[in-house]
């Protein structure tokens, strides 16, 4: 008999992480699901306190809205015929990696396996201004007329000869054609490419942290 768990956890759990820095708390939510041929287990962030009515509700939609796309994708899979494939299984876990200074920068990965040698996934950022609840794009953090990718897109491909053999020999023309995403850590914009982008799957997601300290002068919002 099909066998579905749905639940949201909104108390304090021994064993789970809980964050806080600036009054921001944030717990752990969940949501589960097991039936034949698929099982799922998703864990996302949610704003508990420490943020006005409104910015809670608006950073909490937008997490909320693109991890309920995700469970809906994959409960859109009962409408095919799946006893051809191997068990299904997809999963989605977060980390806080920074919540200070009014701004909190949280990453999640979205796996999902359907069978093959291994399975896929992807990592979504989300960074956010605590204060107004506003999701903020890279441009957001500095100043206008500022070149900012050039300096970014400088400092990745100094990183990217340092180990020429973990990337795709185009790598370095490829940086300036794909759009990177970002997320923060203190003291450093951490820029982040796909998964195939600019390296194989076995050198999983690209990531560069660039210090603050090089954008210093150029930044608009200061971590």
């Amino acid at each position: 008999m099909e066998k579905k768990v749905l639940f949201i956890l909104l108390t304090v759990l021994l064993v789970s992480p809980l964050y806080y820095a600036s009054s921001v708390l944030i717990l752990p939510g969940a949501i589960n699901y097991s039936a034949p041929k698929k099982t799922m287990e998703i864990a996302y962030p949610i704003i508990a306190s420490g943020v006005n009515n409104s910015a809670q509700e608006k950073i909490n939609q937008v997490i909320k809205r693109d991890i309920d796309n995700f469970y809906n994708y994959f409960q859109s899979l009962d409408n095919y015929d799946l006893s051809y494939l191997p068990d299904y299984y997809a999963k989605t876990t977060y980390s806080v990696e920074m919540n200070d200074n009014n701004l909190v920068s949280i990453t999640i990965i979205y796996y999902e396996y359907t069978g093959g040698a291994h399975g896929n996934y992807n990592m979504v950022s989300y960074v956010f201004d605590t204060v107004t609840g506003q999701r903020l794009s890279s441009q957001d953090f500095f100043q206008p007329g500022f070149n900012f990718e050039k300096v970014i897109i400088g400092e990745v491909k100094t990183e990217i000869s340092k180990n020429p053999q973990k990337y795709f020999e185009d790598a370095n023309d490829t940086i300036w054609e794909s759009n990177f995403s970002f997320y923060l850590k203190p003291g450093f914009f951490v820029v982040y490419y796909g998964l195939y982008d600019i390296a194989p799957y076995s050198s999983g997601i690209p990531e560069f942290p660039v210090p603050t300290a090089l954008l210093k002068e150029s930044l608009k919002i200061h971590f």
